[in-house]
């Protein structure tokens, strides 16, 4: 299990988005804890949403773990399911 950080936002993306896709490899269980994510964007949005595709090119299983209200009040406006 891999914690998200706090903050996922454009700002940070660029920084954080290669290590994350270092972890996804085929045939293999990831998991994505984002108990700890305080603030998000639409690019954080898009930055897990671009993982999951990732995974799913590689036959990765990725999973999202432990949502919060600030990730499913973005995922439900941008009609969008991580979980």
């Amino acid at each position: 299990m891999h914690k998200l950080p706090a903050i996922i936002t454009l700002n940070h993306i660029a920084s954080q988005l290669p290590s994350l896709k270092k972890l996804l490899k085929k045939d293999v269980l990831v998991e994505f804890d984002l108990s700890e994510v305080k603030h998000i964007d639409s690019a954080g949005i898009a930055m897990l949403l671009e993982l999951r595709n990732i995974a799913f090119q590689l036959q990765c299983q990725l999973k999202f773990i432990n949502s919060n209200n600030v990730i499913e009040r973005l995922s439900k406006l941008y009609k969008v399911e991580l979980t």
